[in-house]
């Protein structure tokens, strides 16, 4: 097959308002889902390792080329491939060249776990000013309840501040009682930034607070101007795609995720006829969980989760599209599957098995079961359930853009 030139790749499936998912087992029928040219949500869930990236990847490839999509990708480990063509294909939709995502700008969050060097050369690297956020905000970063609130008041009252490490030397030396209120106060030429008389902070508090103060300077994980902030409305104005990696930190992720989704809710009520953006959320279940277990977690998660689905809802009826990835469908948030207009699931047992029944039936639940999968003969069936309720088999297609091969 000939590679078509690019405006002839564009315009076959898009002409057709479809994009293909692959091929019907045993015909020669493409399967496909109608392109969105309004609200669109979908959920995909499979197994890990069976392929679900890649068929989540090729629906942004489409997407992309229509209207400007952000993918957050809070674990970072595929979507930066996206910077390249299929170095390999084997499989993709006819008429569909090797291509990476175009008009794409590529963005990585600091986090604990990587190194700044490691940071790809065409990812512009993001550093956001801890002032931009709430108490509850903090508290989603792990912050406790009355550090972060001592936090907020500080910055607001006393700042602003030079640095992180202008602000930990502040902190370091504020009074916690009454007593050390009162002789910082009378000694006040000695500060740089004299305390308010009668204000002090529990020392409990304080040593939490510091704690995490130093955590975040030692790491680099925070600033206090706009700096390294982008202006993301702004780039999806001018239809740029931006792929947003949190390098595993997935506080971060959650945090960072409510405040875009409701600036692009905020950007679409303020001008409902200007561009509408499609939202892609990789390993959903972890960025928006149906429960968790762990006490610490519950705490940092309970408001930024609620936030979160609550603007999931809104999005609907602005015409942001949004498509959300899970290897787990029965811990992602009950809401985020039930309003999901389209489903697409791949080889799954148990839990996640009974959840396709809830959500989808049991005929539906019993085309999963039935799902082939052998990676060693690169066998891979999934299901697709449209808007309409109809469900295909189909046998995937490879992205355009480069992936991550096991």
């Amino acid at each position: 097959m000939r590679l078509f030139e690019q405006k002839e790749v564009k315009n076959y499936w898009i002409s057709k308002k479809q994009i293909p998912l692959g091929i019907a087992p045993e015909k020669e029928s493409t399967i496909f889902k109608i392109l969105p040219r309004i609200s669109d949500s979908l959920v995909m869930g499979a197994m890990t390792g069976r392929g679900k990236s890649v068929i989540f990847r090729l629906l942004n490839w489409f997407i992309a080329q229509v209207r400007p999509c952000i993918m957050f990708d809070w674990e970072g480990e595929d979507h930066k491939f996206s910077y390249y063509a299929n170095k390999d294909p084997i499989n993709l939709p006819p008429y569909t060249p090797p291509r990476p995502v175009t008009n794409a700008l590529f963005f990585s969050y600091p986090s604990p776990s990587i190194d700044p060097e490691d940071v790809e050369k065409y990812e512009t690297k993001v550093v956001p000013n801890i002032n931009n956020y709430s108490s509850d905000e903090l508290r989603g970063l792990g912050f406790p309840v009355g550090a972060s609130m001592i936090l907020k008041q500080n910055l607001k009252h006393y700042g602003p501040f030079d640095d992180l490490a202008d602000l930990y030397d502040f902190i370091k030396g504020f009074p916690t009682n009454d007593r050390e209120s009162i002789l910082a106060y009378r000694h006040s030429e000695e500060y740089k930034r004299p305390y308010d008389k009668h204000d002090t902070i529990p020392s409990q508090t304080k040593q939490s607070l510091l704690k995490y103060l130093y955590s975040i300077i030692e790491k680099n994980l925070f600033a206090l101007t706009d700096e390294r902030v982008p202006l993301y409305i702004k780039l999806l104005k001018q239809n740029k795609n931006l792929f947003l990696n949190f390098n595993g930190f997935v506080d971060l992720a959650r945090v960072e995720i409510s405040k875009i989704q409701k600036e692009v809710i905020k950007f679409r009520k303020k001008y409902p006829d200007d561009v509408a953006p499609a939202l892609f959320y990789e390993e959903g279940d972890r960025i928006m969980p149906r429960q968790t277990i762990d006490s610490e977690e519950k705490k940092k998660i309970e408001y930024v989760s609620s936030e979160m689905v609550n603007s999931f809802l809104r999005a609907r009826k602005l015409k942001i599209a949004q498509y959300v990835n899970s290897p787990s469908i029965s811990n992602l948030n009950r809401t985020i599957v039930d309003i999901s207009n389209e489903k697409i699931f791949g080889e799954m047992r148990g839990y996640d098995l009974a959840e396709v029944k809830r959500c989808s039936g049991e005929y539906v639940m019993n085309m999963v079961r039935s799902l082939k999968f052998n990676r060693y003969k690169n066998i891979r069936e999934f299901a697709f359930q449209n808007e309409f309720k109809n469900t295909f088999k189909f046998i995937p297609y490879e992205c355009p853009q480069e992936f991550h091969r096991e």
